[in-house]
């Protein structure tokens, strides 16, 4: 388990801005899913709490990336509005979330620290799933690269020519020891099917969410 604090407030006074004003529930909310978060088991990602550009809810942030690459995979967000959240996949970088395909969006009430509770599993489920790398090559130079969740083989990022050849290399970017679950033990040929990853399957996603998707946003 790392050592760094999950959403963290970023400072706009650092930027030169006014800064937050927080209300007491927002408040309450984030004090509650730091709470929260401070004892989960899941590998780091990058993470914060601001406000979109609107300033119309309290924008609470994770983005999961490939470190070798530079390349942030996929981003998540939750928007507070103080008795109800939006939270999903983020599509721009408005950071809106969408409906479509791929994704997850979710719209439930509660008090600050229920919605915090449920926000903090939704986030723990998704950081829970392993993301898998894989490579297409030719003449030892990487043309084609696809990021996806490899325990259900759901696309995450494609990057380049990556064709519906059969792969080249296949890297765990975050995750358990072996990629091979679920659907993606058809697409890799790289590691056997017999490994059990730690990865969190739309089985396990929190009841109160439903399948939704989108792209990744700026971050």
């Amino acid at each position: 388990m790392h050592t760094y604090p999950w959403f963290e407030v970023e400072n706009p006074e650092d930027e030169g801005d006014e800064p937050w004003d927080f209300d007491a529930d927002e408040l309450a909310f984030i004090a509650a899913l730091q709470d929260r978060a401070a004892c989960w088991r899941v590998p780091w990602a990058s993470s914060w709490v601001g406000r979109p550009e609107d300033d119309a809810s309290l924008l609470v942030h994770i983005s999961l990336g490939d470190g070798e690459r530079r390349t942030i995979v996929g981003e998540w967000a939750v928007h507070f509005h103080g008795s109800y959240v939006r939270a999903g996949r983020v599509s721009d970088q408005l950071y809106n979330v969408s409906e479509s395909r791929g994704g997850m969006l979710s719209r439930t009430t509660g008090t600050p620290e229920e919605l915090a509770a449920r926000c903090a599993e939704w986030f723990e489920a998704v950081l829970s799933r392993p993301v898998a790398r894989l490579e297409w090559v030719n003449e030892g130079r990487v043309y084609g690269t696809r990021w996806l969740f490899a325990d259900t083989g759901e696309g995450l990022v494609t990057d380049t020519d990556a064709d519906g050849a059969g792969h080249a290399r296949c890297v765990l970017v975050r995750g358990a020891a072996s990629p091979s679950t679920g659907s993606h033990t058809a697409l890799c040929p790289f590691e056997p099917a017999r490994a059990t990853t730690a990865g969190v399957g739309p089985s396990r996603i929190p009841s109160w969410v439903w399948r939704g998707g989108g792209g990744p946003g700026r971050r």
